[in-house]
């Protein structure tokens, strides 16, 4: 930036951070695309300066030369309407591998504690109940860290790191062996989730093949009620907190407001990831119940557990990758147009679309999970149990390996576009 364009008071640079601050609320724009306005900006004050306009006045007309933020939004949307979902997608898959990441922590920190009370002679029973208090404290610590990182505090920490994001991803854009060294991370994410609890423990709740099956989906979806909760609460929050921002120096609320947009994006990613896994299980289910009514053999009834799964989460990342490439542009645009929507709507309006949306997504859940419940609710292969609980480990080990491959793909065509602007500079 050039700061020494121009000597510019305080109340003009006042301004201009102020202007900075609502660029940074759109995300079509980038902080280096804000930094090249800028220059722009200060140029043109010290163009009306050497005039003999007043520097209050030329920080006015300069900023409005430029064009208002939604203009500008539209303008970068145009030269590459791809971008802005490359990066949306990158932070979702990113709260994927960041959900991945605590789910293992808390597995591992479960097993640990396990053994260790189970080691000095504790009741089963009283290791069963300390292991889910651990589970639902690490859960509750890992919402509360979410929701104070949603204000971009502590301030120190987040600043520490978007510096430490910037780094990996210049490194996994421009080192083959970074991305392999990511990939091969994410893998270990994905083991570490798995964390089997001791034998003994799983022991305490064995019952007959029914039971078990049916009672597997329905912790699936009280799982995936428990997230989406706190989760649209935590978009909701992230979405109207503005206000104790908008009492910081400015130069603190452009960094809270990106902060923010990044977290917020990232939470959406947790959201979609965690219904696309709940519905894929609760499909597999209805497919293999009505397999069984149409009196199919065990292995069919297997192939249709497997396979509807399979379908689901192969068209979920295919649609992802799409989407991060930018292509069913009439969908993005559609999409483009509820962002801005809510962007601009009251906090009145969208705390009832967030209410309507979280019944939505209840109701539904509850209806598939019952119809699921009926179809193999006289199943008489117990064998599919174990299959249930195979395909829900490989879906929480593949997860990480999945997300991390394809933000991978999302980085890929701006590393291209970089190699080959280096490559037209004249030498």
């Amino acid at each position: 930036m050039a700061h020494d364009t121009v000597a510019i008071t305080a109340d003009a640079s006042d301004q201009i951070a102020l202007w900075r601050c609502s660029l940074a609320e759109h995300d079509e724009i980038l902080l280096e695309d804000i930094d090249e306005l800028e220059t722009h900006v200060r140029e043109g004050i010290a163009a009306r300066v050497a005039d003999g306009v007043a520097e209050e006045r030329a920080a006015v007309d300069a900023i409005a030369a430029v064009g208002s933020p939604s203009a500008m939004a539209a303008e970068y949307t145009k030269l590459d309407p791809a971008r802005v979902w490359r990066r949306r997608m990158r932070r979702m898959l990113a709260g994927s591998l960041a959900a991945s990441a605590t789910v293992a922590s808390i597995s591992v920190v479960m097993d640990l504690s396990a053994l260790a009370l189970m080691a000095t002679g504790v009741a089963a029973g009283s290791v069963f109940a300390a292991v889910m208090a651990v589970a639902g404290s690490g859960a509750l610590a890992a919402l509360a860290a979410v929701a104070v990182m949603s204000r971009a505090r502590p301030r120190r920490l987040v600043a520490r790191i978007g510096l430490l994001v910037a780094r990996r991803r210049t490194a996994l854009v421009v080192s083959r062996r970074a991305r392999l060294a990511f990939v091969g991370a994410s893998a270990v994410v994905g083991v570490a989730s798995l964390a089997p609890l001791p034998p003994s423990l799983a022991q305490l709740h064995e019952a007959s093949g029914p039971t078990v099956f049916t009672d597997l989906f329905g912790v699936l979806a009280l799982v995936a009620l428990a997230v989406v909760g706190p989760t649209i609460a935590l978009l909701q929050w992230a979405h109207c907190g503005r206000r104790p921002v908008a009492r910081s120096p400015a130069s603190d609320r452009e960094a809270a407001m990106a902060w923010t947009r990044r977290l917020r994006w990232m939470l959406v990613g947790l959201l979609s990831v965690t219904l696309v896994g709940v519905v894929a299980g609760l499909l597999g289910a209805l497919a293999a119940g009505l397999a069984w009514h149409a009196l199919a053999t065990y292995e069919q009834m297997v192939a249709a557990f497997v396979g509807t799964q399979i379908i689901v989460a192969g068209a979920a990342c295919v649609i992802a990758f799409r989407v991060s490439q930018g292509r069913h542009p009439r969908a993005l645009r559609a999409m483009d147009r509820a962002v801005r929507w809510w962007r601009r709507a009251s906090l009145l309006r969208t705390t009832g679309l967030a209410v309507l949306l979280h019944a939505a997504i209840v109701m539904s859940l509850m209806t598939l999970g019952v119809v699921a419940a009926i179809a193999v609710w006289d199943n008489r292969y117990e064998g599919l149990v174990e299959v249930a609980q195979y395909c829900q480990a490989a879906g929480m080990a593949l997860t990480p390996v999945v997300a991390s491959s394809l933000l991978l793909g999302t980085m890929r065509p701006e590393a291209v576009r970089e190699r080959d602007d280096l490559r037209e500079r004249p030498a």
